[in-house]
């Protein structure tokens, strides 16, 4: 059968002037390359060569060719590449435990806006209640009996909403940060 190629990768089969014979039955020319004189399916490959085009997308290659590198991996950890340093690599396992639970809490979170939004309402609409909670909670250490009544009666509703445990460490990581970045920021802040 012929073929069109692109260095090693089959570009369309039935055209073109390489002859790279039948097709392994079952396997689709995108893991297929012609090393000059086979097919190579790289599900087989132990070693890809492997060149980056840009952020997360690299092409895979059963030969050396200008700008790849070999790693030493297989077809299905294609998904785990990653350029570091202008070094193609396999990600640690630490890596894509790292990504998944960023991808994870990151599907939450939005799931989290959406609803607070459905729910509450946008960014600005928030923002207006934590006022007003402030609001209450100022008249309220002021001495106003009513703001006082009214938060005791809030914080009732919203009890188990938070976690004391969970935002304490928060709060106290937050904390933390604010103490290292504020200072620095009002002292270069020119007047």
């Amino acid at each position: 059968m012929k073929a069109l190629l692109c260095e090693d990768i089959i570009q369309a089969v039935g055209t073109g002037d390489t002859e790279i014979g039948s097709l392994p039955s079952g396997v689709g020319v995108e893991r297929l390359r012609w090393d000059g004189s086979k097919l190579i399916d790289l599900a087989e490959a132990t070693q890809i060569y492997v060149r980056h085009l840009s952020g997360n997308h690299f092409e895979l290659h059963a030969v050396a060719v200008l700008g790849s590198q070999p790693v030493a991996m297989t077809w299905p950890e294609r998904k785990n590449l990653t350029l570091v340093d202008g070094l193609i690599r396999l990600k640690t396992a630490e890596e894509i435990a790292a990504e998944y639970v960023a991808e994870h809490n990151g599907m939450l979170k939005a799931n989290l806006r959406q609803g607070l939004c459905k729910g509450i309402g946008d960014a600005g609409d928030q923002m207006a209640d934590i006022n007003k909670m402030i609001y209450l909670l100022t008249e309220a250490v002021c001495g106003d009996a009513t703001a006082l009544a009214a938060l005791q009666e809030l914080v009732v509703e919203m009890r188990g909403t938070y976690s004391i445990t969970i935002s304490k460490a928060k709060l106290t990581a937050n904390a933390a940060t604010l103490k290292e970045l504020v200072p620095p920021y009002y002292e270069a802040k020119l007047p």
